[in-house]
């Protein structure tokens, strides 16, 4: 027993007196210091790395930007965190690089599953906006990222979006609301389709137009005689050609022709849902150009015909994008 005292007592002191290795009186181990805080503390130097071995290794040292804690593989991809059936939990930080990010969506794991309904006229009512983070909330950031971090970027405020759709926002701890994005996908998918059948339909709803006016000028010049082969050439018909630029950022212009008979012609633009959003008297004839300046219709899809007494244009499809 006195041996055994002895012998604990040489080791205590060698490891106090030793400044890679310490244990205080409370039983903190302290590696890299001598004054350890708690029950491990383990001081990373400059030089110093801590490994983890198995057939690879996985290393910490501080190599990390500015110089901050660094969990990395010795060779690209062998570090994981979490299982199959074992998985981590959170992860709060303020960058994720990688490759893929995979989001659980098999129907093994979903149930109460119903489709999508009504999203088009729900996104109408989400606000996007452009905006910076406010300084008090990337303080502690370096200061080249705090300047990166306070660049305009695009997004949604997520009480707007809230109201609208509340399965996509949810709270942290700390009463902020964050957006859970990728949720947003299959809404603007559903708003495309719902937008295609407007379109769909508008199309069918012009082609019978085109053919009404089509039969009517027939029968006009079948009553005086004519044939109706004589409207086909060009010169005889109004055409409207597609604008340019199309997509356009801003102003754009719509050409085409007009026969010199005609005497009152007008350029109509209506949105997908069939209501007309901008109209122009045309006065030349011959060739024209009307230039729709940025500003004259918001952002979207539209489709444009040059009316002319009893003569209508190939329908054509604009997208304006600001």
């Amino acid at each position: 027993m006195k041996k055994l005292s002895i012998t604990i007592l040489l080791f205590t002191v060698a490891l106090m007196c030793n400044a890679q290795l310490k244990i205080s009186t409370p039983g903190y181990v302290g590696i890299g210091t001598t004054i350890p805080e708690y029950r491990l503390d383990l001081n990373i130097g400059n030089s110093d790395i801590f490994r983890i071995k198995t057939w690879t290794s996985t290393f910490v040292n501080n190599s990390g930007s500015y110089g901050s804690l660094c969990i990395f593989p010795d060779q690209d991809f062998y570090l994981q965190i979490g299982k199959n059936g074992k998985r981590a939990g959170e992860i709060w930080g303020c960058e994720i690089h990688g490759i893929w990010l995979l989001e659980y969506s098999d129907s093994a794991i979903k149930e109460n599953i119903q489709p999508l309904h009504d999203c088009l006229n729900r996104l109408k009512q989400v606000e996007c906006v452009q905006y910076t983070l406010k300084q008090d909330f990337i303080s502690d950031m370096p200061l080249d990222k705090r300047g990166a971090y306070s660049q305009p970027e695009y997004g949604f405020i997520a009480q707007n979006l809230q109201d609208v759709f509340p399965e996509a926002v949810v709270s942290d701890t700390s009463g902020y609301l964050s957006v859970k994005y990728t949720r947003m996908i299959p809404v603007l998918v559903e708003a495309i389709k719902e937008q295609q059948k407007i379109i769909d339909s508008l199309r069918y709803r012009l082609d019978e137009m085109d053919q009404s006016i089509e039969g009517q000028l027939d029968t006009g010049y079948e009553a005086k005689g004519k044939k109706s082969h004589q409207l086909t050439p060009q010169e005889t018909r109004i055409a409207a050609y597609q604008n340019i630029p199309n997509p356009a950022d801003g102003t754009t212009t719509i050409s085409g022709y007009i026969p010199y008979e005609i005497k009152n012609a007008v350029l109509y633009v209506y949105d997908v849902q069939g209501n007309m959003k901008y109209k122009a008297t045309i006065i030349e004839r011959g060739d024209f150009s009307v230039m729709l300046k940025g500003g004259k219709v918001k952002p979207g899809i539209y489709f444009y015909v040059v009316l002319g007494d009893d003569q209508v244009s190939e329908t054509k499809q604009m997208i304006i994008t600001k």
